[in-house]
């Protein structure tokens, strides 16, 4: 449990595999521990092959199985769809657990047949599935874990979007950020996890300006996976440097009334010089990119080098949108330009 504490930085991830190099059952086990502190794809699978190969060498059935679970999550994780691969993961995962299981396992099994259910929109087995995965968590006092997969409960019942799912929610929220900074510190991942949720259900609720705040104190600045060098220009309607914009790149982006590009942790932001011009260095190489500055913004460009972006006014429209009963957080409006 101690290790596990330490294991969420890189750094410290890193020593952990170092220290027990040398015993495959103790390395495979810092193997995995190691996976939170890992943020892109091919760090974590290197992570899950030398964890898999290392419990291996131990033979020991239940890292083995731990292992494969692991690596069945991580494979949904990293797949929008339920492939032939991703489920034949799950199966073999399932197969291997099923001689050995014991309390934790069975969480992480349990959570991970809730996922599946979630692909597949079965909302209500979903629910169940993740809740019982928090019992046995809360159950073994694994504070970490349960604080997330709770999250994770709140996000499917806004989604379900019943009357009694949707009320308490923000208290809830509350009550895991309590529970997280009492037992984990202010400073633990789980916190920010719950101080992000609980900014991204006040930008449902319209409450922009507060959940703006939250989203950017809980944000995390990612590595980017094959980050680009990129450099450019932000210029105003006649075509004059503007100093001073700031520019926002990312895979995927949003904006509102506070900002062109809500906080996420893949964003990547700047300012431009007094020539108007601009640098990223650690950017996505796809995406978009954009920039505002004095009420004004540029249309959103797909991500290149030496591009030039031009600052426009933006205009306001308001209207009156008939729910016919539906809660207000799961109706979404969408403004597109039509030519």
């Amino acid at each position: 449990q101690a290790a596990a504490a330490e294991a969420h930085e890189v750094a410290q991830a890193d020593a952990l595999v170092a220290s027990v190099q040398a015993e495959p059952c103790a390395g495979s086990l810092a193997h995995l521990l190691a996976l939170r502190s890992r943020k892109t794809t091919g760090d974590r699978a290197r992570d899950l092959d030398e964890a898999d190969r290392l419990a291996q060498r131990c033979g020991d059935d239940w890292l083995i199985a731990d292992v494969a679970v692991s690596s069945a999550a991580d494979a949904l994780d990293s797949n929008p769809s339920l492939t032939t691969e991703v489920t034949a993961k799950i199966k073999h995962a399932e197969a291997l657990a099923e001689p050995v299981m014991q309390p934790d396992l069975q969480a992480e099994l349990l959570l991970l047949r809730g996922r599946v259910a979630e692909r597949m929109n079965d909302l209500d087995t979903a629910m169940v599935l993740t809740a019982e995965a928090s019992k046995a968590y809360d159950a073994r006092g694994r504070v970490r874990a349960y604080t997330i997969n709770e999250l994770h409960l709140l996000e499917l019942r806004e989604m379900r979007a019943n009357p009694d799912d949707l009320a308490g929610i923000p208290k809830r929220i509350g009550e895991l950020r309590e529970l997280a900074v009492k037992r984990l510190g202010e400073n633990d991942d789980a916190v920010h996890a719950v101080d992000h949720a609980l900014g991204v259900y006040e930008w449902k609720m319209g409450e922009v300006a507060a959940a703006h705040a939250k989203l950017a104190a809980s944000r995390s600045s990612l590595p980017v996976e094959n980050p680009t060098h990129i450099s450019g220009k932000v210029v105003d309607e006649t075509g004059a440097p503007v100093a001073g914009a700031t520019v926002v790149a990312a895979p995927a982006l949003a904006g509102d009334t506070v900002s062109v590009g809500i906080p996420t942790d893949l964003a990547r932001k700047t300012t431009t010089r007094a020539d108007g011009t601009y640098e990223l260095t650690d950017c996505a190489a796809e995406g978009v990119i954009v920039a505002e500055a004095g009420g004004k913004r540029s249309l959103p460009t797909a991500i290149a080098d030496g591009i030039t972006l031009a600052l426009a006014p933006t205009s306001r429209i308001e209207g009156t949108v008939d729910l016919k009963g539906r809660p207000p957080s799961t109706v979404e409006l969408v403004v597109k330009r039509v030519d």
